[in-house]
């Protein structure tokens, strides 16, 4: 901008003394236009005057000084003459005005005949008048010229002096800008020696694995990302970017964050898992003076392997818990039905379901066909009777290969059965896994679950055939049982009521008064 300034004002101190000097030139050359057409004036009237002595009539001439006389005095007229300013100059004016009117009442009475030597004394009066209107206008003309003179020179020293002021600025800024070169220079030098130290510095931490970052303690902005945390975050363009913008892809600071925490000397340690690189860290927090400013600087561990390695383990005890408490449901309840609708709950409230259930294959079991739902979702037991042959041959042809039906995603099974596609879709099933149970090698119900979570999908086949087995297991204890209490009451050759039966029932009715009567047949075999 002060490379600019100096041109600036020199321009426009050629165009003011340009202007000024146009200004003056035109004022001068319209006085002696005045001084001219003054005495236009006279040499014009007198040649009127001999005309008419001689008896010639210009009428045009008188037009042409009336106007000439009219232009001077108010300086609007078609021969481009100013009006001067001058107070002694417009009297004179006024006067020849009012002497010229004379002449023409004169030239009038000459051109009847009447004797000249008025109009001849009356013209050699108005030439001595138009000779001093003359020299009044010369004289303001002078004077203006003196004036105009002045100021030219005025304007000359003030343009000097803005040359000499320019000079001296320019010289004053050169000499400004040497010492800021100088300082630039020494700058640049300190700028280049803190760059390679910094590089220096940046490339043991370009070489660690993993993320490390600095950032602006009250701005938030990133100062620093290694190479580790590029990669993680997909960034080269970080610098100046505010930290939680490009870590956490948050649009204000995260309220998780450690700053308000941090003091000199004092680690941080702390445990998150990030939305962007979809890991999770060990992270330790440090206040640090990065370039004259405070600034945290923090070092991200990836624990996401052991991270996951340990929610697997928890995962396995909490099924294992699960399947614990599924197995005391099924021992210590001694009515089935309601022994397997409690695991049903526990294994949809475990992993997250909308629908838990059994289904008969054969309808031969009176406790089967029985579902839990969560309380958003409809009953779908109705609908386990309407299945289609084609559906329940595809998923006992799956059991027979697989050992289990897996759908982990619908839309996976649309080309291969578009039936069984419909029905899942029809009552909003995304995900589902199913396990037969079996008897004496033969496939007597289904044991299912609809919409568990996804992130359970892994070991839930593993889980259900496990529970599956205890089922099989309460089952069969339940027949065997049921089948002992028939033995204790039946003869088994007759299928009557035994001795057994026969002394509960003396038992039963010890007490009555009513007549009983009893026939009974003793084998002698």
């Amino acid at each position: 901008m002060q490379k600019k300034l100096i041109p600036t004002i020199l321009i426009l101190s050629l165009i003011l003394s340009g202007f000024l000097s146009l200004n003056a030139i035109r004022n001068m050359q319209g006085n002696a236009r005045v001084v001219n057409y003054t005495g236009v004036v006279r040499g014009a009237t007198q040649l009127l005057v001999k005309q008419e002595m001689a008896g010639k009539t210009n009428h045009a001439l008188i037009q042409k000084l009336d106007g000439i006389l009219n232009e001077l005095q108010t300086g609007d007229g078609p021969n481009g003459l100013t009006r001067l300013d001058d107070e002694t100059y417009q009297k004179q004016l006024q006067e020849l005005e009012k002497d010229w009117a004379v002449i023409k009442e004169e030239i009038k009475e000459v051109r009847k005949s009447k004797d000249t030597a008025e109009l001849l004394r009356l013209s050699e009066q108005y030439f001595q008048a138009c000779d001093d209107a003359v020299k009044e206008a010369e004289i303001y003309t002078e004077q203006r010229v003196s004036s105009i003179m002045r100021i030219l020179m005025v304007q000359i020293l003030l343009c000097l002096a803005i040359v000499a002021f320019v000079a001296a600025i320019t010289s004053r800024m050169r000499k400004r800008q040497q010492e800021m070169e100088k300082v630039e220079i020494e700058n640049r030098k300190k700028s280049e020696a803190l760059s390679l130290l910094a590089k220096q510095l940046q490339a043991p931490m370009n070489e660690i694995s993993e993320t490390l970052y600095i950032a602006d303690l009250e701005t938030y902005e990133l100062y620093f990302l290694n190479e580790a945390g590029q990669r993680s975050f997909h960034t080269k363009d970080f610098y100046g970017r505010k930290c939680y913008e490009v870590l956490q892809g948050r649009t204000s600071p995260c309220p998780f964050c450690t700053n308000p925490q941090l003091d000199e000397g004092k680690i941080i340690t702390w445990e998150f898992s990030n939305p962007i690189s979809l890991r999770h860290y060990l992270l330790k927090d440090r206040l640090i003076e990065w370039e004259g400013r405070k600034a945290r600087m923090e070092i991200a561990f990836d624990m996401t392997e052991n991270e996951k390695e340990k929610q697997q383990l928890q995962n396995m005890l909490d099924a294992q818990n699960m399947i614990v408490r599924c197995v005391h449901h099924l021992y210590e309840n001694q009515d089935v039905t309601s022994s397997i609708h409690a695991v049903l709950q526990a294994v949809g409230k475990f992993f997250t379901a909308d629908c838990t259930y059994l289904i008969s294959i054969d309808n031969q079991m009176p406790f089967a066909n029985q579902e839990w739902c969560d309380a958003h979702i409809a009953s779908r037991k109705q609908d386990f009777a309407k299945l289609p042959q084609a559906v329940i041959h595809h998923w006992l042809s799956a059991f027979s290969e697989k050992g289990s039906v897996i759908i982990s995603d619908l839309a996976e099974i649309n080309k291969l059965s578009e039936e069984e596609y419909q029905i899942l879709q029809n009552h909003n099933i995304q995900r589902m896994v199913a396990v037969p149970l079996e008897s004496n090698h033969q496939i007597i119900a289904v044991l299912g679950v609809d919409n568990p979570a996804k992130d359970m999908m892994q070991n839930i086949t593993s889980m259900l055939q496990t529970l599956c087995y205890f089922i099989m297991l309460t089952i069969k204890r339940d027949q065997a049982e049921k089948k002992l209490a028939h033995l204790s009451y039946h003869d088994e050759l007759t299928s009557f009521y035994n001795r057994n039966r026969y002394i509960e029932d003396v038992k039963h009715i010890a007490h009555s008064h009513q007549s009983v009567g009893v026939v009974y047949w003793i084998s002698t075999v």
